[in-house]
């Protein structure tokens, strides 16, 4: 047993020894590693600090060149000042403009009111038309329904009257029947009478035959009575008959006359309606016609407004031709320059005629001199301004080249800068990652160490119980043990080296973990140095971001105050394209907004009774706070004098009060604002039956929206 335990704290030992070797090795790979590392980050600084002294040197140049660059701006800003004179008489003329501009558009507005009137005038001239029309459709039914019941009437008056015919005729012929039979009678009298006669005459000798004549007579003279009573009734029925007739036909001429008055009347409100609709017609006719003249002026002013178009295109022109006149400025610059030169060489041919001159003219030498002095100088200014010109041309268009030649290396090198700080931040993230190997690496080391010193522990432990036994045998046994006292000296010895080597490998994780502590130190102390360059290095490109974008500011700048002009130009010509545009969308919005109206008036009662409740609900906390002010200061002037018994009964009693008040007015109001609904919407109710508008389309910008909301919104006298 002993022998096994031997070998096999013999192999762990061979095993920590190869792991040891490993870690020592890997400890050696990480110290070349981060030395390495540490060589290319010292390389990489020395290369960034070259960068940047690169840098200060250009910017220091670029800074020359800027001096250079504002002298030439002086001459630019004279140039400028020029412009702006020309600047100013162009706004003057676009003031003009502008000013026709207004008239025009004060005309417009005035036509478009005209046109609204006359519209609203057409539209109730088409109203009443439609009016008059529909009341003539409803006379002419009328008079169609007259027509045919007086047909009809005059058809039963006629039956009445063929019907009357036929019974005056019926009557005459028992008329005239009755008078035959009276004229009958009447010979028959006469008859008698002869008779009479002729019996008077025998009376004497035919007194029986007389005596039965008076008889007959009698009889005749009974029946002519009655004959007589008859002819007396029938006389009468035909005077019945007489003045019916006479009242029918009274009656059919009254009717008659009431028909031909009746068709009077109609053919006259017929010619009242005819003459109206005549008279309506013309007015639509004036009216079309006015609304013709209004499209042709809409025409004209759209051929105006074409006329403004043509003369804003020709502002663009003048803007072109001025721009063309700077660059002709600028021509004529060189232009003079060479005729300087032309002028430097007229001017010394007129030297040198002066120099024969002098030889005629002694009295004139000296300022003929002078003049020549003079010359010669503006001749030498010419040169030398013709020389600093095109000299500043150069460094101009030189300076410009460099700048963005600068400027693109300058975003080449913050390019590399940039990659150089990627680089750096990776390996930044390498080294942290080796840190964070070698902490796990040391953490395992020491786990390793932890878990072989426990196992050295209970080895030691069971060594120590088995020593104990063995010298408790040996004890017991020493005479006949000897060997087992040999063998419990050599595992003391084992022991005593265990013990030794336990305190080696203490000592060197010991010293392990002090390298690698001191490691951590310097690679920490290495990564906060680099984070300082880091720093450093992002500070140097701001800065170096910074100047560029000065100088490019610079080199805007100039650019800009060239731009400017063409610029303010442009604005302008966008602010009258866009007054031509209102102009057109003023119409645009005004339809718009009708429609909208239309669309919003089924939903103007829901909004009103939404902003009645709103009105409501402030009305309510306003008053609420109200009373509660007045309430706490009574409440304060009551409870200033009181015990604490006397204020909490007087507290609950107001409180009761107070909410009792609060349900009786928010109930009050409610009630109230109920009636003011039911009273709008019988308002509402007669508008409609009274065939009044909610909505007059030619106060159409003068609504609640337009405005500032009253304290009051939903009166009438804010509804007009």
């Amino acid at each position: 047993m002993t022998q096994k335990k031997q070998e096999s704290l013999k192999k762990e030992v061979s095993n920590l020894e190869g792991k040891l070797t490993t870690v020592e090795g890997s400890l050696e790979i990480e110290k070349q590693t981060r030395l390495d590392i540490a060589e290319q980050m010292t390389g990489n600084i020395q290369t960034v600090i070259q960068e940047k002294q690169d840098l200060i040197n250009n910017l220091q140049s670029l800074t020359s060149q800027i001096e250079k660059v504002k002298s030439d701006n002086v001459q630019l800003i004279e140039h400028i000042q020029e412009l702006e004179k020309v600047k100013v008489q162009q706004q003057q003329e676009i003031l003009h403009q502008k000013e026709e501009l207004g008239k025009v558009k004060v005309d417009r507005e005035n036509t478009d009111d005209k046109l609204k009137k006359l519209d609203a005038k057409f539209h109730s001239l088409n109203n009443e038309n439609t009016q008059l029309m529909n009341e003539i459709d409803f006379l002419h039914e009328k008079k169609l329904r007259d027509e045919n019941e007086m047909k009809d009437l005059i058809e039963t008056l006629k039956s009445d009257l063929l019907n009357m015919k036929e019974k005056d005729e019926n009557q005459t012929e028992a008329l005239s029947q009755h008078v035959e039979s009276l004229e009958d009678a009447n010979s028959e009298i006469e008859k008698l009478r002869n008779d009479a006669t002729y019996m008077k005459e025998k009376e004497k000798v035919q007194t029986e035959t007389i005596s039965q004549h008076l008889k007959s007579l009698e009889d005749a003279f009974i029946r002519e009575k009655e004959l007589d009573q008859e002819k007396l009734e029938l006389t009468s029925k035909l005077d019945t008959v007489t003045t019916q007739k006479e009242a029918i036909s009274k009656q059919f001429s009254e009717l008659v006359s009431s028909l031909e008055e009746v068709s009077n009347k109609s053919t006259e409100k017929e010619t009242n309606w005819r003459s109206e609709q005549e008279r309506l017609t013309k007015e639509l006719q004036i009216v079309t016609n006015q609304k013709e003249i209004l499209q042709q002026r809409i025409a004209s002013l759209e051929e105006e407004k074409g006329a403004l178009g043509d003369f804003i295109k020709h502002l663009e022109t003048k803007f072109e031709d001025v721009e063309i006149e700077y660059r002709t400025e600028i021509d004529s610059i060189k232009t003079l320059l060479e005729n300087s030169e032309h002028q430097n060489q007229t001017l010394q041919s007129v030297n040198l005629t002066l120099q024969e001159a002098l030889d005629d003219q002694g009295v004139r030498t000296h300022s003929l001199e002078n003049d020549v002095e003079k010359l010669t100088q503006e001749i030498h200014v010419y040169k030398d301004f013709k020389e600093k010109y095109e000299d500043k041309v150069k460094e101009i268009s030189h300076m410009e080249q460099e700048m963005m030649s600068q400027i693109d290396s300058l975003q080449v090198k913050l390019q590399d800068t940039e990659a150089g700080k990627e680089m750096l931040s990776q390996q930044t993230m390498d080294i942290n990652k080796l840190v964070e190997t070698l902490n796990r690496e040391n953490a395992r080391l020491e786990k390793d160490i932890d878990t072989k010193e426990d196992v050295i522990e209970r080895l030691t432990l069971q060594y120590e119980s088995e020593v104990k036994t063995l010298k408790t045998e040996v004890k017991g046994q020493q005479s006949s043990n000897k060997d087992l006292t040999e063998n419990i000296q050599l595992l003391e010895h084992r022991l005593k080296e265990l013990e030794s080597e336990t305190v080696k490998y203490r000592t060197k994780t010991e010293a392990i973990e002090n390298e690698i502590k001191h490691k951590e130190s310097e690679s920490i102390n290495r990564i906060e140095d680099l984070t300082e360059l880091l720093q450093s290095v992002k500070e140097d490109r701001n800065q170096l971001t910074e100047d560029v974008q000065s100088l490019q500011s610079k080199i805007h700048t100039v650019e800009e105050e060239k731009e400017e002009m063409a610029r303010h130009y442009e604005d302008e010509l966008i602010d009258l394209r866009d007054q031509a545009k209102t102009m057109d969308s003023d119409n645009n919005w005004k339809k718009m907004y009708e429609d909208l109206m239309t669309k919003v008036e089924p939903f103007m009662a829901q909004i009103d009774a939404y902003e009645m409740e709103k009105m409501a609900l402030l009305g309510r906390s306003q008053f609420a706070q109200a009373e509660m002010d007045k309430l706490s200061q009574a409440y304060a002037k009551l409870l200033g004098h009181q015990n604490q018994k006397q204020k909490i009964h007087h507290i609950v009693k107001i409180k009761e009060e107070n909410n009792s008040l609060k349900k009786e007015t928010t109930s009050l109001r409610e009630q109230v604002n109920k009636l003011k609904r039911a009273n709008q919407k019988l308002e509402e109710k007669n508008l409609t039956l009274e065939g009044r508008k909610r909505f007059d389309p030619s106060k159409a910008f003068q609504c609640k929206e337009n405005t500032l909301p009253p304290s009051s919104p939903l009166k009438d006298g804010n509804r007009k």
